[in-house]
């Protein structure tokens, strides 16, 4: 017999845990640390969330998390999901989101 919860994917196991520093293929305490310098707030055991900041009349909802077995760092931003092959990578693409040209 086939249940509704074989359907749905526990994202959790997919996803390196923040505090986790032991594992060389999971975040750097470095990482953690310059995340939370920027406001961002651990949410559970495997992502970073920035909620509800104003910028520019917006409301901004920004959660992060290293997936498994890639390694790659994603992103979701007011919903929409973008993935990063390292860290330096998605710091460049949010030093983007805060340059006015």
């Amino acid at each position: 017999m086939i249940k509704l919860k074989d359907f749905l994917s526990d994202d959790e196991k997919n996803e390196y845990i923040l505090d986790d520093f032991d594992n060389p293929d999971g975040w750097h305490w470095k990482q953690v640390d310059h995340l939370m310098d920027m406001g961002f707030k651990m949410s559970g055991n495997t992502r970073l969330k920035l909620d509800d900041k104003k910028h520019y009349d917006d409301i901004l909802n920004v959660e992060i998390y290293k997936q498994k077995p890639s390694k790659d760092y994603v992103m979701i931003l007011n919903g929409r999901k973008y993935v990063f092959k390292s860290f330096v990578d998605m710091m460049n693409k949010i030093n983007d989101f805060g340059t006015v040209e």
